[in-house]
């Protein structure tokens, strides 16, 4: 670590520092879609439905995941809270994919002619790039969901599964644990330098997102499947959660990394950190989720359904994953890069 700050300390006269908007007076997002809104000569209800859909059902079922992971006691009001917000994580979907195939993520020319009386061109360029990122990131959390989970519940399961001798060391559920930054230095510059140069054009930001996506289903699968062997009274070592771990490092490279170059790139200059910070926020939106599914299912279901670490709860994660990337391959077919006409 002392290492690393000493690097990343060294190269501190090179870096390029851009000053926030507040300091150049340069309007944000909101300022700038109020003052076009305002303007507008009715109700629209175009805009109304694609700010619904970037974020107004996100913010409220946030509201509603977060009332469930701050209570500890989880009564029948909450639980029903914690339902409504996952029902409204499907219909934020729902109409985020409606919205997208209706070509409506990005709020036409029009819309904007309000703003133009106060604000700038390069300003109404900026606010105009933010909804379609929103919509594609709005399909991010339930990776985050899954990914955490090899911190908790995939430990929770190797406890339950034979160690093994590596080099001398016993590698238990805990030390299991270092394979995925282990796999991450090896995985991003073999598919940075070796992979993605070859695919050309099947190696787009969002295309490699989308794989990702099926990836983290299908380590879920995996998992399933050691899971059923261990509540079979099978033996099996840990050392066989190594093949779910490659499956989903593999799509943690695809997803994150390439998450955070698409957020960089594709957000207009003026909104780079609005955009990092809305990604980091899937972050915590995906563990919202997994925390309300854990507790809503763990109150309401009988027997082993209950279990958060159960081969019909991986199966579900697994399934969930598979039909969000399917609908996510579909908003980013929709999505036009920066410098697309």
């Amino acid at each position: 670590m002392a290492l690393a700050t000493l690097v990343f300390w060294s190269g501190t006269p090179h870096y390029v520092r851009v000053p926030p908007n507040r300091q150049i007076k340069k309007a944000g997002f909101i300022p700038v879609f109020a003052s076009a809104y305002a303007n507008q000569p009715g109700f629209a209800l175009a805009p109304a439905l694609n700010m619904l859909a970037a974020l107004g059902l996100p913010l409220l079922s946030m509201l509603a995941l977060l009332t469930v992971a701050l209570t500890e006691n989880l009564t029948p009001v909450v639980r029903s809270i914690g339902q409504a917000g996952l029902v409204g994580v499907g219909l934020w979907y729902v109409l985020i994919v409606v919205t997208s195939l209706l070509g409506r993520s990005e709020l036409p020319d029009s819309f904007w002619q309000g703003a133009r009386k106060k604000y700038s061109e390069q300003e109404i360029a900026g606010a105009r790039s933010v909804n379609p990122i929103l919509f594609v990131f709005a399909l991010v959390p339930v990776f985050w969901s899954l990914f955490d989970q090899s911190n908790s519940t995939w430990v929770l399961q190797g406890k339950r599964m034979l160690s093994f001798h590596l080099f001398g060391l016993q590698i238990g559920a805990e030390e299991m644990q270092s394979a995925n930054p282990a796999l991450v230095m090896i995985l991003v510059p073999l598919l940075t330098l070796m992979v993605y140069p070859r695919l050309g054009k099947l190696a787009t930001p969002l295309k490699r997102m989308s794989f990702g996506l099926f990836l983290t289903a299908a380590s879920y699968i995996i998992v399933a499947f050691l899971q059923r062997q261990v509540e079979s009274g099978a033996q099996i070592s840990v050392a066989w959660q190594t093949l779910p771990y490659i499956v989903l490092t593999t799509a943690e490279v695809l997803v994150s990394t390439t998450g955070l170059e698409f957020a960089f790139t594709q957000a207009a200059p003026e909104m780079k950190s609005t955009i990092m910070s809305f990604w980091l926020l899937t972050v915590a939106f995906g563990n919202l989720v997994v925390t309300a599914i854990t507790k809503v299912l763990s109150s309401s279901a009988p027997g082993e359904h209950a279990s958060s670490v159960s081969t019909s709860r991986f199966l579900l994660y697994a399934g969930l994953t598979f039909a969000i990337a399917i609908l996510f391959s579909v908003v980013a077919a929709r999505y036009r890069y920066r410098g697309e006409k």
